[in-house]
């Protein structure tokens, strides 16, 4: 497993980020990639067994 990445999103963000090629890093490398701009407010669970991530958009069935 390459893991997952979280990138947060600002409202028009001047800096350009991510820059699409860090992205495609993270992608070429097999990352579960997870963005506040497409994905809303992504929540983590932690527990000693496990890391679960999940995607507020996803789980609230809006802008799909």
């Amino acid at each position: 497993d390459a893991g997952s990445v979280i990138f947060t999103m600002g409202r028009n963000n001047r800096w350009g980020f991510p820059r699409p090629e860090v992205v495609s890093r993270y992608e070429k490398s097999g990352s579960r990639i997870y963005r506040s701009d497409t994905d809303g407010a992504i929540t983590i669970l932690s527990t000693p067994d496990n890391l679960d991530i999940d995607r507020w958009r996803k789980a609230k069935r809006i802008w799909q």
